[in-house]
């Protein structure tokens, strides 16, 4: 008979852990969530994308817990299309935004909110981002952004990156951090926001033993959610230092990592179930 696996939850970033470089869920991927739900497991998806953006994910993976969505900045429920929590963007993003947006013309800009993708500047990197996956959003100027602000998305090449990150620590920008999310995307984030926190904040609510909790990432702003949860699990295509943070390193996204993620917990929670 298989084992229950009530009272785990594990939470799965999206690029480079659970869909590959061609935007696509391996097969073993979607069999082994679909079995690890069915035995009682919780499943919660952890990415940087906003709402609309994870959706098409959604769709196919079926999570039965609520979504970590923009960076840790808010906790989403696909079930009921309902904010549970959110920590938005000090007002004086708005000036930090400005800042980059004159003295950097080549970077393209997206402001999110719980209103949708707002597109202040596109550039080649924010075309391929919104049209190989066929994005809503909405092209607008900075003054016509509607709702609360939860993250800032900068779109350019790596060594501009350098160069933007650079300027901004010349200027004072309490309550915000900026964070890299891919070799071409730099976010604009709250200080006190990250995947981690949000893990915390989502495994009290499901009222979930933390050590309990497992998850899964590839990437830096993964760093704070392989921390806080009881265990970490990285795949083979993240970068070294991102994998010696890991409590277990499984194979390479496209061959199934989260497939594999499920097998770590399986051992794991049969280990600790032949003590008991």
């Amino acid at each position: 008979m298989p084992v229950s696996l009530e009272g785990i939850l594990l939470a799965s970033d999206l690029d480079g852990t659970l869909i590959d470089s061609a935007y696509q869920i391996p097969q073993r991927n979607l069999d082994a969530l679909c079995d690890f739900m069915g035995r009682g497991g919780r499943f919660a998806i952890a990415t940087g994308r906003a709402i609309e953006s994870a959706y098409r994910y959604v769709r196919v993976t079926h999570p039965n817990a609520p979504c970590i969505v923009l960076n840790g900045t808010m906790l989403y429920d696909y079930r009921t299309n309902r904010v549970l929590w959110g920590n938005p963007l000090p007002p004086e993003a708005v000036s930090y935004l400005t800042h980059i947006f004159y003295h950097f013309p080549e970077v393209g800009i997206e402001v999110c909110t719980e209103k949708g993708i707002h597109v202040i500047r596109e550039n080649p990197y924010i075309h391929r981002h919104l049209f190989r996956e066929n994005i809503k959003h909405t092209n607008c100027s900075l003054q016509q952004v509607e709702g609360q602000w939860y993250k800032v998305f900068f779109a350019m090449d790596s060594q501009l990156m350098e160069q933007v990150r650079a300027y901004m620590e010349t200027i004072p920008h309490q309550g915000v951090r900026f964070v890299p999310s891919s070799s071409y995307y730099l976010e604009m984030l709250p200080e006190e926001a990250d995947k981690g926190t949000a893990l915390k904040r989502l495994t009290a609510m499901l009222d979930l033993d933390p050590n309990n909790s497992y998850a899964i990432g590839d990437y830096y702003n993964d760093i704070e959610l392989l921390r806080a949860a009881g265990v970490g699990i990285v795949p083979q295509n993240a970068p070294m230092d991102i994998q010696k943070l890991a409590g277990h390193v499984v194979c390479r996204c496209e061959l199934g990592a989260v497939a594999d993620a499920i097998a770590v917990i399986e051992r794991n929670w049969m280990e600790k179930s032949s003590k008991h």
